[in-house]
């Protein structure tokens, strides 16, 4: 075994997985943020930006693909973390005793098993658009998606909106920690820095949560309309 493959199959380096992937995926949704205001621009604007990201499609799908490969390794990552720690100490706690962890922290498994089912909804929701079926024949005066029209119907829904906003609130709450214990795997845990990292770890959140929950707000108060 060399010591590349030692380390990854360690508990450091399964957090180090999880870091950089994480970090990736964090990045990813960014951009999809925003994209996803583009709605705040009105139809030609999001209609536009959707038909950007199909222009070379086979790059779509290498992003696609890549997008699920990190997916796919953040959660085998965690998965064999945890199994690494129940290892090591196969006698559980008589009690636990939370002193220095937050509630976002002890919620990381919970929070991140809800957002991964979310992706499968929102996969077949919007991307491979069979929860309704007639999204996918939606399109505009210049023969484009119709994403506008898409999401003006899924989040005139108050259900579709609660699912939706319920799974960002965990999305932001895993994120929160997440963020930060990731730039402490990877290093950056100097003291001077230290409390702008735990900082920035739940402000990360709140903007990332903001951003995708002000698109069904936005389409349910009527703010944006056809």
């Amino acid at each position: 075994m060399t010591p590349v493959s030692r380390l990854l199959a360690s508990s450091i380096g399964m957090k180090i997985v999880m870091a950089v992937t994480g970090g990736l995926l964090s990045l990813f949704l960014v951009a999809h943020v925003l994209g996803n205001l583009e709605i705040f621009g009105g139809a030609e604007a999001i209609n536009r930006y959707g038909a950007l990201l199909r222009i070379i499609p086979w790059m779509l799908w290498v992003v696609r693909a890549g997008l699920l490969a990190l997916i796919v390794l953040h959660i085998a990552s965690a998965g064999r973390l945890a199994r690494i720690n129940a290892a090591a100490r196969p006698q559980p706690y008589k009690k636990k005793r939370y002193r220095v962890t937050t509630w976002a922290a002890r919620a990381m498994v919970l929070s991140g098993f809800v957002v991964a089912a979310f992706v499968v909804f929102h996969i077949l929701h919007f991307t491979v658009r069979s929860v309704v079926p007639a999204y996918k024949t939606m399109e505009d005066s210049q023969g484009r998606h119709d994403i506008f029209a898409m999401l003006s119907d899924a989040f005139h829904q108050p259900g579709i909106v609660a699912v939706y906003v319920v799974s960002m609130l965990l999305l932001g709450l895993h994120l929160s920690h997440g963020v930060a214990s990731a730039l402490h795997t990877l290093g950056l845990n100097h003291p001077r820095y230290s409390p702008s990292i735990r900082f920035f770890g739940p402000l990360f959140a709140a903007l990332i949560v903001l951003g995708f929950i002000a698109v069904p707000f936005a389409v349910l108060s009527g703010t944006v309309h056809p």
